[in-house]
């Protein structure tokens, strides 16, 4: 009995250890690096088009809070994890886009506002994989006029 202990046990343990969903060389950092003194919010889109559609079409991104990880304080970064075969693959069939908005902004104004009158402070589209190698698969935000012009 012992040994079917050890054994289950055991297994659990490799289970636990190798449980990662997709292999590491599947995987692939995105780095935001926020410089500037502004406190951010972001959410990335994927568009399936051939042409790029600069609209914001999306009903509110967060669901019903936008939560601490799609909040990125000033002067500190994030690093978004994604798939890289799904990376890949989208921008293979359309793009692959960033929406970064004052965090201001998106506690104060409605979600239906900021939509209709675009209060977007930057957006960054990468239409190719070779897009974000060119870019070290890192965005950097530097203080601009845009991203504190609405609050």
């Amino acid at each position: 009995m012992k040994k079917y202990i050890i054994y289950f046990a055991s297994v659990i343990m490799l289970i636990s250890l190798t449980g990662c969903p997709h292999d590491i060389d599947d995987v692939q950092d995105v780095i935001i690096n926020n410089n500037s003194d502004i406190e951010l919010v972001f959410y990335r889109g994927y568009i399936s088009q051939t042409v790029l559609d600069t609209a914001l079409n999306e009903d509110y991104p967060w669901h019903n809070e936008v939560s601490d990880f799609y909040i990125i304080k000033p002067h500190s970064f994030k690093e978004v994890r994604e798939v890289k075969s799904n990376l890949e693959y989208i921008l293979s069939k359309g793009w692959y886009q960033y929406y970064f908005f004052n965090y201001d902004s998106i506690t104060n104004i409605s979600w239906e506002r900021i939509r209709d009158e675009y209060i977007v402070a930057k957006r960054v589209d990468f239409e190719t994989w070779e897009d974000l190698e060119a870019c070290n698969f890192t965005i950097l935000i530097c203080n601009t006029k845009e991203a504190i012009k609405w609050f």
